[in-house]
């Protein structure tokens, strides 16, 4: 798993409305909170599966699909412009 399945799946356990704006440090923190109450990036992936594995798919892609978007957002360098 890499860094940023592992800051989805985390983000996608926590408790944080994801209507809410997020800063880069507010990210980190809830991430950092999820990764510490699951037990790690393992917890929070057996955390996911077991929340989500009987819910709809549609609710359990769109929560992913938000929480990927939001990460990508936040911690993804912009890339420099070449004219």
């Amino acid at each position: 798993m890499n860094l940023f399945d592992a800051r989805v799946e985390a983000l996608t356990v926590s408790t944080v409305n994801l209507s809410t704006q997020l800063t880069k440090q507010d990210l980190t923190k809830v991430i950092a909170d999820a990764v510490r109450l699951y037990g790690g990036v393992r917890g929070c992936a057996a955390e996911m599966a077991q929340r989500y594995g009987d819910n709809d798919m549609a609710t359990t892609a769109r929560r992913v699909t938000q929480c990927r978007v939001i990460i990508a957002a936040a911690f993804t360098r912009p890339t420099a412009r070449t004219s």
